[in-house]
C-alpha cells in the first residue's frame, strides 16, 4: 500500500515537472503546490488524470512505446482549467473527468496518425476537447465560471514586463495570478538555469512582439505563454544548451508569438481561442523544417520522453 503510495506520487511529480519539460522532483513538487493554490482546480486535475489513465489501461493502450505520461499531459490541463470554465462545480467535474476520458482516445487516435506523418500529438488532443466543451457549454445555456481574482497587491510594485513575466509563468500552472507566477518560477530554477533561461527568452519574444503590434492584453498573455512553451520545448531537446540551442528558441518563440495574433482573429469569430495552438504549430514547423535537413529518424521519436511531452501535451497549456 505504502509502495503504492510512493509510486503514485513519483508519477504526478514527473507529470508536473514534464510540464516545464524537467525531470527534477522538486519542479514538480513546487508546481503542483502553485496549482494547489486553486485547491478544487488542483484536485480536479489530478482526477482527470486518474480519468484518463483508467480509459487508456481499459482500452489497453499502455505499452512500452504508449507509457501512461502520454496520455496524462491533456488530461490535467483540462482538469486545471475545468474550474476556470464552468461555474457550477459539479459541470466542472464532469468536464474535468469526461473531457479526460475523450483526451485519451484523442490522443491514441492522433498517435496513430502522427506515426504515418511523423509529427507528435503535442497538445492538440486538449485544444480539441476544450473547444468542444466551450461550445456545448453556449448551446447548453451552461453559466460560465466568474473571472479569476486579482493578483496579490505585490503586483502593483512591479513593472509591466515583470508582471507579464510572472503572469505568464502563472499560466502555465492554468492560473494567470502573479503570485502563482512567483511559485512557478521558484519551481523553474529548481529545473536549472538552462530552463530558466529559456523561458526568459520565450517572454522577451512574446513581449517584443506585443510592443510591437500593440497587442491587447489578454493577447500579451497567451503569447507570452505559449512562446515560453515554444523556447522550453526547442531548447530542451538541444542538450548541451549552445549559443546555437539559445538561438533556435528564440526563433521559435518569435514566430509563435506573432502566430498568436494571426490565429486569434479567426477563431474569434468562432468565439473560441487558439489555447496552445500556436505552441503546436511553431513546434511542428521545426520539425518539418528538420526533416529536411537529416533523416527522419533520426528527427522523429514515436514517444517523446515524459519529461518532453507537454504539452507536448499541454497546455494551454
Amino acid at each position: 500500500m505504502i509502495s503504492h503510495a510512493a509510486a503514485s506520487l513519483k508519477f504526478v511529480l514527473q507529470l508536473y515537472a514534464g510540464c516545464v519539460f524537467s525531470a527534477s522532483p522538486w519542479t514538480g513538487a513546487l508546481l503542483l503546490l502553485a496549482s494547489a493554490l486553486s485547491p478544487y482546480s488542483a484536485l480536479l486535475g489530478l482526477a482527470a488524470v486518474g480519468s484518463a489513465l483508467y480509459t487508456a489501461r481499459a482500452l489497453h493502450l499502455l505499452s512500452v512505446n504508449n507509457p501512461p505520461a502520454v496520455y496524462s499531459y491533456s488530461a490535467l490541463f483540462l482538469g486545471l482549467i475545468a474550474a476556470r470554465t464552468f461555474a457550477d462545480p459539479w459541470v466542472a467535474a464532469a468536464f474535468a473527468l469526461l473531457g479526460a476520458a475523450t483526451s485519451a482516445l484523442l490522443t491514441a487516435s492522433l498517435r496513430e496518425l502522427g506515426q504515418r506523418l511523423a509529427l507528435p500529438a503535442l497538445s492538440l488532443p486538449f485544444i480539441a476537447v476544450y473547444s468542444c466543451a466551450l461550445g456545448a457549454g453556449r448551446v447548453l445555456g451552461l453559466s460560465w465560471a466568474a473571472p479569476p481574482s486579482a493578483s496579490h497587491e505585490l503586483a502593483s510594485h512591479l513593472s509591466a514586463p515583470a508582471r507579464l513575466y510572472l503572469e505568464g509563468l502563472g499560466a502555465i500552472a492554468c492560473d494567470g495570478r502573479v503570485e502563482v507566477g512567483l511559485l512557478v518560477l521558484t519551481a523553474i530554477l529548481a529545473a536549472g538555469l538552462h530552463t530558466t533561461l529559456l523561458t526568459v527568452l520565450g517572454w522577451a519574444a512574446a513581449f517584443s512582439v506585443s510592443q510591437l503590434l500593440t497587442l491587447a492584453p489578454s493577447l500579451q498573455l497567451m503569447a507570452t505563454v505559449n512562446a515560453m512553451f515554444t523556447a522550453l520545448a526547442l531548447g530542451a531537446r538541444q542538450y548541451p544548451p549552445s549559443v546555437g540551442s539559445y538561438a533556435l528558441a528564440a526563433l521559435g518563440a518569435t514566430f509563435c508569438a506573432l502566430c498568436t495574433p494571426s490565429l486569434a482573429a479567426p477563431f474569434g469569430k468562432l468565439a473560441l481561442t487558439p489555447l496552445s495552438l500556436p505552441f503546436n504549430l511553431s513546434f511542428f514547423a521545426w520539425l518539418l523544417v528538420t526533416r529536411q535537413r537529416m533523416p527522419r529518424e533520426t528527427v522523429y521519436s514515436p514517444v517523446l520522453a515524459p519529461t518532453h511531452s507537454v504539452i507536448s501535451q499541454r497546455t494551454l497549456q
